[in-house]
């Protein structure tokens, strides 16, 4: 039989339930909430970054446009988007080189240097200058070589990358 203590019991077990399970919710939805926020503020971060970095090139690409734009010549036009990207990328060389794969000659005909850098303008003859564009490029456009004695290039290729000072490149052929 049930007294007043008894109901009383029972009364507070399901009013400490029911608040008890409502503040359970509330507190779940309150983490997710925060979950959510802690999500979109790592979103926010990531999307910024994002939209940094690609002002960042578009700042770049412009400076290039305009530099080029300011010179006739396609010798002119070549010496000032090899300065420009050598300055912007702050890297220790930029060059535009013509590869002469049937003759095997390579000829720097544009390059920026930074201070204390030896130039590598002229022509370079190789061996296997076929070889090694095939190598570098790999049937891409685009050669990416973050350390030449890292990735298993040919002896003969490492030789001649040594003769041109060059341990890490960024290319594009055009």
């Amino acid at each position: 039989s049930f007294g007043n203590s008894s109901i009383d019991a029972v009364v507070n077990m399901t009013i400490f339930a029911t608040v008890g399970v409502a503040i359970t919710a509330i507190g779940h939805a309150q983490r997710k909430k925060t979950l959510d926020l802690e999500r979109s503020e790592d979103r926010f971060r990531r999307l910024s970054a994002e939209v940094g970095a690609r002002a960042e090139r578009e700042a770049m690409i412009n400076r290039v446009s305009i530099a080029v734009r300011s010179h006739d010549t396609p010798d002119d036009i070549q010496a000032a988007a090899v300065r420009e990207l050598g300055t912007l990328l702050q890297v220790d060389r930029s060059y535009f080189a013509i590869y002469n794969l049937r003759t095997g000659i390579v000829n720097v005909v544009n390059e920026w240097c930074a201070d204390g850098i030896p130039s590598i303008r002229g022509e370079h003859s190789f061996s296997n200058t076929s070889d090694m564009f095939n190598e570098l490029y790999k049937g891409s456009s685009t050669s990416v070589l973050v350390d030449r004695n890292q990735i298993g290039l040919s002896l003969q290729t490492i030789a001649n990358m040594e003769k041109l000072q060059i341990r890490s490149r960024v290319s594009t052929a055009l």
